[in-house]
Parts: structure tokens; sequence; C-alpha cells
């Protein structure tokens, strides 16, 4: 069994394409866990890490509430995870069709290289299959048991603390992490130009951090 992972605020959050993408999931063996602030006030790190410790399934799909995944996401991220030497799959988030032009931009910009410092040529668009040690939790799906042999999220971190979590799975237990095109999310974007900017710099801040500490 899968289990799917969504932190968020509250239940109002959700995108309205989530809960109907993942019912129509061609892979039908999960469960889905919505974790608001009613039931573990914090930051994601540790709404992920709450329900992490009960889920029933022996995979974890992390996707965040402003996303939504298509129909073969977890069949896909299953294919991909058979090998012992992966710990975790990834893939694309994309930018939903029905985005405005001004959310179009700003994906624009996350896909290209000043937008992620190069990553954003893959986890913002279709690329060709690659190991990677870093990818964000809004489409990262992990074996139950090596999330918990690195205790899962780092709750010192925020954001950061999925930076923080493949550092664990690739350095300290050798494990590696697989991008796949085939693993698709679509991710509504931030307008440019305020709301992107602010997240985009505190993003670049934090993993600044990383690469100072780490």
């Amino acid at each position: 069994m899968i289990s799917i992972i969504i932190p968020c605020k509250t239940k109002t959050d959700l995108c309205p394409e989530l809960l109907p993408a993942i019912k129509n999931q061609s892979h039908q063996n999960f469960e889905i866990i919505i974790v608001t602030d009613k039931i573990c006030p914090g930051d994601p790190a540790k709404k992920r890490n709450h329900p992490a410790k009960k889920a029933k399934g022996n995979v974890l799909a992390f996707i965040d509430s402003d996303a939504y995944p298509k129909k073969n996401w977890l069949k896909n991220a299953l294919k991909q995870l058979k090998s012992k030497d992966i710990a975790a799959v990834c893939g694309p988030n994309l930018t939903p069709p029905q985005n405005n032009l001004y959310q179009k931009t700003s994906g624009l910009v996350w896909s290209s290289w000043l937008g992620a410092g190069g990553a954003g040529a893959y986890r913002n668009k279709i690329s060709s299959p690659r190991f990677v040690t870093d990818y964000p939790s809004s489409n990262l799906i992990i074996k139950k048991s090596d999330f918990n042999k690195v205790k899962g999220f780092n709750t010192s971190f925020w954001p950061g603390e999925d930076t923080k979590l493949c550092h664990d799975l690739t350095y300290k237990l050798n494990k590696k992490i697989l991008y796949h095109p085939s693993i698709k999310v679509f991710h509504h974007r931030r307008p440019i130009f305020i709301p992107h900017l602010k997240q985009i710099s505190r993003f670049g801040y934090h993993r600044g951090l990383f690469a100072r500490i780490l």
C-alpha cells in the first residue's frame, strides 16, 4: 500500500483538482492522509512526519496541497522503486495549463537554469531520467523503511527539510533518488512578481545555508 501524505493549514487549502486526481489513479491501493493545523500545528515538516509514523503503507508519497498528480503517478513511481538501491523517486512539477499568464511566467522562471540554479531544467519540466541528491517534497515518493532509518524530515529546517532528508538518504544510507519523467504532477504557481520573488528568495537563502553546513 501507498500512503499519500498532504500537509495543509486547513482542508480549504487543497486545490480543487487534487483529490479527484488522486481518486482517479490507475494504482488504487492507497490511503490519503490530510494533515491540517487541527491535527498537527506547525510547519510542513512536522505535518509530514506526524502521519508517517502511523501510515499503513510501505511507501510514502508526498505531494503539496496546491499540486495534483497525473493518472499514472503512483503506478509509475512503484515501477521505478523496485531496485533495492533506490530509496526514493521523484518527477517533474509542471505548470498547470489552466494557470493564468502571471503564473505561467513564474513557471517559466522556475523551469529555467536561473530559477532553480540548474535544477529547474528537470524539476519543473520533463527531462531525461537521472539520479539526484536533492528534490522538493512536492513530488517525492519514498520507501517507508528508508524514511524511518533517517528519522524522517528534520523539523529544525523550513524550508529546506526536504534537502536535508535527501542528503541523509543519499549520503548516510548510500541509497539513490531517481528522477523519472513519468512521475508527473501539476503544481500551481505563485504569480509574478511579489509572491514568486518571496518564495524563490526564501528557498535560495536556506539552500545557501545548507551549502555551508553540509
